[in-house]
């Protein structure tokens, strides 16, 4: 599964897999954005993960990965650890005196701002949210351990400055996790999940922490 994710990630015609540096840098950036559709909240640039094959990996360190939600939370991380350093940037500068009260409290919030804390809490906000909008998938058992992960990998690991490219880091980074470069784990079923986890009125279950679930 691995594996073959790296390879279709390579393959996406944006080049998202083969940048790095400065280019891996503004891709992370994207993979954040957000663009509202029929009054919600939607990830704007992580479509085309979805239809990669392969894209749910286990890690024995984070359970089960669904990628597509890994880039977006990656994405709304890194972008939060951005627009921390550049308000730091700016409270150290000499202009900061000159920006208005509104401004300099808005920097200072920004500033003080734990990347991963709020990329996890958007996670919970956005699974509340999928309960009125498509609740066929909220509280997904993978979304939550997936958001933790994805936070600390853009917060935390994602290098912008390294000769690593974009493929090469999320590679490297699920090997961290303990995830098999030929992962024969399979996803689980109603038939294959531990008895008392909770499950929606239709039998599926769900996951309501960042904990890792459904351990083979």
């Amino acid at each position: 599964m691995l594996l073959v994710f790296s390879h279709q990630l390579i393959k996406i015609k944006t080049g998202i897999g083969t940048s790095s540096g400065l280019e891996a840098h503004k891709a992370m950036l994207r993979m954040g954005e957000v663009s509202i559709k029929k009054g919600k909240p939607t990830p704007a640039n992580t479509g085309p993960f979805n239809t990669i094959q392969d894209r749910y990996i286990y890690t024995e360190k984070g359970g089960w990965i669904d990628m597509a939600h890994f880039m977006f939370y990656a994405g709304t991380a890194y972008r939060y650890k951005v627009s921390r350093e550049r308000a730091t940037t700016l409270i150290s500068s000499r202009d900061f005196s000159s920006f208005n009260h509104v401004t300099q409290a808005s920097l200072l919030r920004q500033s003080m701002i734990n990347p991963i804390s709020e990329t996890i809490q958007d996670g919970y906000v956005q699974e509340r949210m999928d309960r009125i909008f498509a609740n066929h998938s909220a509280y997904s058992y993978e979304d939550l351990p997936t958001d933790k992960v994805a936070a600390v990998f853009g917060a935390s690991y994602f290098d912008p400055n390294s000769n690593l490219t974009f493929a090469e880091q999320i590679l490297n980074y699920l090997y961290m996790l303990s995830a098999s470069p030929h992962n024969t784990h399979t996803l689980p079923s109603d038939n294959t999940s531990p008895p008392g986890d909770p499950r929606t009125s239709t039998g599926r279950w769900q996951g309501r922490t960042s904990g890792r679930r459904f351990v083979p």
